[in-house]
């Protein structure tokens, strides 16, 4: 129809061209007839003027006159009414002036009417698109109406089910109430009556059954016996370090040539063993005094502070004999310092670079420091003898290295020689000659 009705306007505008051709040619015809219609009329009633006029004079010409008008008048009027072709050519002019106005003007009636039917037809177009879509919509919905409608069916079993298997748990339910409410009466028939004093008992006992009572065995603040492993193994270790840069052994042979090498080496040892050997039995006497520190076996903490003296002596001797005196010492110290942050006493372990994690393990000061920990508690297990071999290899071994090193460094003397000389004598002599 919308199709239809466009074609319609196309072919109205067609019409519409041709009607105002068809009116301008009609107007073109009966113009000039109407206006010459309009002329007779005019003379006729100029006949009739000039008629009265003659008819009210004696003149005999007059009189002729007047008859010749009326004759003239007679032939003007001589076309009867019922034919009236100018009143036709009058009509035929309105009429195809009217044809193309309802053809062209879209305010016509009949090309108004005809465009607002062409819209319309449009908008019924859009509109029954519209419409197959929703219906299309709507059997989609219906189908998923109906599948729900099944779901609801099957549903609708199961509940009715479910409320079947309801019923009888609400059965069983009451009947379990009734025996909680008898077992209620009967429990409530058996609680002991207390007195006052009785409940008052009752809830410090159950609002408080254990009394705590915390103490701090082994506190650390104010050179506590907690701070006695850390502080006793560092100091002990520092003045292993220091006594080599102070005491220095005189380089050369013994005047034995029988002297073993190991005893030629051992004797180095004796003045900066004496003095750690002091050194560990004040330290032992101050951590008793001082520190307070209460262990199971006194003769068993003094004997761990001289072999921890033990190792910072021969560890000292090391560095010495292998750098130099000044700068052995300060290679010691250095290490002593990478041990003060590695040992775990000072900082916690776990917070420690990676690197300072590894080597915890393998410092000379952890083991101390854990062997000490544990002579004080008085534990004597497998961790305890781990630290307590580890420090006597590290004695042995540091000795054992330091006099094959220093015998590998001296040179050969003869054994006539009446007293050890030093290199600096032997450089000098070395000059003179």
């Amino acid at each position: 129809m919308s199709s239809g009705l466009n074609q319609l306007v196309g072919g109205t505008d067609e019409l519409g061209a041709g009607a105002r051709q068809i009116s301008e040619v009609v107007d073109m015809v009966t113009t000039p007839v109407l206006d010459l219609a309009g002329s007779s009329a005019a003379v006729v009633g100029q006949i009739d003027a000039l008629t009265s006029m003659l008819r009210n004079s004696t003149d005999p010409v007059s009189a002729g006159l007047v008859e010749a008008l009326g004759g003239l008048r007679a032939s003007l009027t001589a076309q009867p009414s019922d034919d009236d072709v100018i009143g036709q050519l009058g009509q035929l002019r309105d009429g195809a002036q009217e044809i193309s106005r309802q053809l062209t003007d879209p305010s016509s009636d009949y090309r108004g009417g005809l465009l607002a039917a062409a819209a319309g037809a449009g908008e019924l177009n859009t509109g029954l698109g519209q419409l197959s879509d929703g219906a299309g919509q709507l059997a989609t919905g219906a189908q998923e109406l109906s599948a729900g409608l099944g779901q609801l069916d099957t549903g609708s079993i199961a509940l009715r089910d479910g409320l079947g298997q309801l019923s009888a748990g609400v059965g069983e339910l009451d009947a379990g109430s009734a025996e909680l409410a008898t077992g209620l009466s009967d429990g409530a028939a058996q609680v002991p009556q207390f007195s006052d004093d009785e409940r008052a008992t009752t809830a410090n006992l159950l609002s408080s059954p254990v009394a705590v009572d915390a103490r701090n065995n082994y506190p650390a603040a104010g050179f506590g016996p907690g701070a006695v492993p850390a502080v006793i193994s560092v100091a002990l270790f520092l003045c292993g370090i220091l006594t080599w840069f102070v005491v220095r052994p005189r380089r050369g042979r013994s005047l034995n040539s029988h002297t073993s090498v190991v005893r030629e080496g051992l004797r180095r040892y004796r003045i900066p063993a004496l003095v750690t050997l002091v050194a560990a039995l004040v330290l032992s006497v101050v951590s008793l005094t001082v520190a307070h520190v209460e262990p199971p076996s006194v003769l068993a903490m003094i004997a761990v502070m001289i072999l921890v003296g033990a190792a910072a002596v021969s560890s000292g001797r090391l560095f010495t004999v292998v750098f130099g005196a000044v700068n052995g010492t300060f290679i010691a110290l250095g290490a002593l310092m990478i041990q003060i942050f590695a040992f775990g006493a000072v900082y916690p372990i776990e917070q420690m670079p990676t690197v300072l994690q590894w080597l915890h393990a393998l410092m000379p000061l952890t083991w101390a420091r854990n062997a000490m920990r544990m002579v004080l508690v008085g534990y004597y297990g497998p961790k305890f003898w781990v630290a307590v071999f580890a420090l006597a290899a590290l004695v042995i071994g540091a000795v054992l290295f330091t006099i094959w090193w220093r015998r590998r460094q001296e040179p050969p003397t003869d054994a006539d020689d009446d007293a050890p000389i030093t290199e600096e004598i032997v450089y000098l002599q070395q000059t003179q000659a």
